[in-house]
């Protein structure tokens, strides 16, 4: 791998984790757990049209270092874009994680 490959982007990655709100109440919130550098590819971008409504919808990979501890049931957090990740792939050659998302329209 390519000292210095991952400085392109900036991303988050949040898990779904209890917290306790202003009440002392314990609710489910996103929160952030990762912060990291990485790289990122669109891969793919395509108009839909579901229940009348009209939305975009785009895949991204992100690189990011393979130290991290990331699997499917958390979200990245990119250039003000919420994205669902679908598939966490190993690449030990590199030494990195390929995270395939796809953006949450919400």
């Amino acid at each position: 791998m390519r000292a210095g490959g991952l400085r392109k982007h900036r991303i988050e990655i949040q898990a779904y984790t209890e917290v306790r709100n202003e009440f002392g109440e314990r609710v489910k919130a996103w929160t952030t757990v990762i912060t990291t550098n990485a790289d990122a590819t669109y891969k793919d971008g395509v108009a839909l049209l579901e229940n009348r409504e009209a939305f975009t919808e785009y895949r991204i990979d992100f690189f990011i270092r393979q130290y991290h501890d990331v699997n499917d049931t958390m979200r990245v957090l990119f250039a003000g874009g919420k994205y669902k990740i679908e598939a966490v792939l190993p690449n030990p050659d590199k030494r990195l994680i390929t995270l395939k998302t796809r953006k949450i329209n919400e």
